[in-house]
């Protein structure tokens, strides 16, 4: 995947931009940021950075193989960047916008409480 666009949540302005190289999100903005960042970062014509937010808006996720972050996925695994001990480490899908608004308020303890550990990849802990 490499990175892709993520919707927190359907009718909210909020977008994680989630990489798949770091397993966690490397930005965060709004519609109007996540447009301008395709552009800057992935050197995308105006037009297949829009059609990328628009794949996100309807899908949950920009990915064109839905590997992370569609509307119905339950969690996404989070690796890098918050000093996490060893194992597998998910946030839910519900809880994206308070992962998100979390990362912009630069809270590092509120990021971490909304995480939870599995030992073993791909079977992480039931939701809460």
């Amino acid at each position: 995947m490499g990175q892709a666009i993520i919707r927190t949540a359907p009718g909210r302005d909020l977008y994680l931009v989630w990489s798949s190289i770091v397993d966690a999100p490397v930005a965060v903005g709004t519609r109007t940021e996540m447009v301008e960042y395709a552009r800057r970062e992935w050197r995308l014509e105006e037009e297949r950075a829009e059609a990328a937010v628009v794949r996100a808006d309807e899908l949950g996720t920009s990915d064109r193989t839905f590997d992370t972050g569609g509307w119905e996925d339950e969690e996404l695994p989070v690796f890098n960047g918050w000093n996490l001990e060893p194992g597998w480490w998910y946030v839910r899908r519900d809880r994206l916008v308070e992962f998100a608004e979390a990362i912009l308020r630069d809270d590092d303890a509120a990021v971490t409480a909304l995480l939870h550990c599995s030992e073993d990849e791909g079977e992480s802990e039931e939701a809460q």
